[in-house]
Order: structure tokens, then sequence, then C-alpha cells
């Protein structure tokens, strides 16, 4: 919090599914002001997690974040539900997704969270699913992968998956904006000047993460590091301000739709 932080990402699974209670025991009281969101979905069996979105387990899940949390998330994902849609015929997974997505909501009306969402890696599988007829509850938020690491194809599934659940630019969350590291080759090769209106101090590391809340158009980004000084690098970087040109001609130069774009920084 002193480094501007007001919410914190996590996950069941997280840790060897033991970061709830690592969390709770870190943070202590300060859990309580911050908006903790997390995901279900992954369960532990033997040595290796497997994939479930089966109604119960899901519910489990649920009751169990709350507990060794302490406190009631602000959100609680459904993680990956490619993972176990992917292995499904058609029908099937509409219904698995139907489901699913009822559990989530009735957590929310339970008051275990006070909102719920869909985090998806492969956005395909999901969309599919939504296609064949799907009738079940619209999530309160979206988290999805995001960046200038994304070719044409994800990005445009992905922005697909959006619409389908009508989940607009405030209510979608990003992640993974470099594909796991900062330290590729290409972000010191790109040419990401070319992005920024000129006359702005920044690193590759920080014009990146600014980009990647346009590709696609999402409010906040989630992160993982253990320094406090690239976490303040990346704070300072959603000030950034972009051209919007650049971004339309990106997205032409890859392949990807235009969209609809309008860019004020997100951290304004």
């Amino acid at each position: 919090m002193h480094h501007g932080v007001t919410a914190v990402d996590t996950a069941v699974n997280y840790l060897g599914f033991g970061s709830h209670r690592t969390l709770a025991a870190t943070v202590g009281d300060l859990l309580d002001q911050v908006e903790v969101s997390t995901k279900v979905g992954f369960f532990p069996t033997g040595h290796r997690p497997c994939h479930s979105l089966d109604p119960v387990r899901l519910r489990e899940a649920i009751e169990q974040s709350v507990d060794e949390l302490g406190v009631r998330p602000a959100v609680v994902f459904l993680h990956s539900p490619e993972r176990t849609l992917d292995t499904l015929a058609a029908a099937p997974a509409r219904e698995a997704l139907e489901t699913a997505c009822a559990t989530m909501a009735a957590a929310v009306d339970n008051g275990l969270c006070r909102a719920w969402g869909i985090a998806s890696w492969n956005p395909r599988p999901v969309l599919a699913a939504l296609a064949h007829g799907y009738a079940g509850p619209r999530p309160d938020a979206a988290m999805v992968r995001t960046g200038l690491t994304l070719d044409a194809a994800m990005l445009t599934a992905t922005e697909d998956l959006l619409r389908h659940l009508n989940i607009d630019a405030p209510r979608c969350w990003g992640m993974s904006p470099f594909a796991g590291t900062t330290e590729h080759p290409v972000w010191s090769q790109a040419p990401l000047d070319a992005f920024l209106l000129p006359g702005q101090q920044h690193t590759a590391p920080q014009a990146g993460y600014r980009i990647a809340f346009e590709l696609p158009r999402c409010a906040r980004i989630t992160v993982g590091t253990t320094s406090t000084r690239h976490l303040d690098q990346l704070l300072d970087a959603t000030h950034l301000r972009l051209r919007a040109d650049a971004i339309t001609g990106y997205r032409h130069l890859i392949g990807a739709p235009t969209g609809n774009l309008a860019l004020p920084p997100p951290g304004h």
C-alpha cells in the first residue's frame, strides 16, 4: 500500500495450493484494506493439479478461500475454464460452462464474494461453448492475456470473448503483459517509442506495460514481482500517453480488427 497498491490477485492453486494461507499470514489485518481477487478451478490430486468445473468442488473451493483468507474476496474468477471445456463436445461443454457460471453467480448471491468473473488464458474453447446456445449468467468481470505478445488471432479471439460476455474495458482485467519475463530481447529491441507521444521518459518494459492496456482495452493488469522498484516503475507507466494512430497502425500491421479506440491514460 506504500507503493499505491490497493488490490492483490491470487488463486487457490498458487504456491502449491497454499497462497491464501500465506497471504493471510503475511499481510494479516492489512488484508482488510486491500481488494483481494482469487480464482477457483484447479484442485490438488497427487503430484499434478487437475481442473474441474464440477459445481460442488467449485462451491467448496470458494468457501475454503473465504475461510483461509479471512476476508470476503472482491472477485472470484472461474480459473481457465477452457482446460475442461476443451475436452468436451459442444453441447456438454456449453452445459458445463452454464452450470459452473451459475455456481459462481450463486456465490455472489450468498455473500461469499462481491463479484465473479472468468479468467481465460485461451478464449477459443470458451467462445465455442458460448456460441452453442449458452443461456447461463454473464460474469461481472473477465481476466485475459494482454499486450504485444498476443498475435492477431489470439487478440481477435480475446476481444470476441469480451463481446460475447458483454465485458467492457472498465470490467476487463489484463494478465501476462510480458509473457512471463521482461528480460527477453524483444523488450529492448522493439521500437516501442513509436507508440508513445514524444517527450516522455520511460523504460522499454514501462512502454510495453502501458501499451498492454490497449490490446485489448482493459482497466487493470495483474503483474507479479518481488521488486518494489519494478512495481513503482509499472505504476508510473500507467501515466504514459499513447498515440492512438500507432495502436491502430499496429493492429493493421498484424491483421487484427482496429476496434473502437480511445486512449485516456489508465493512470488518470
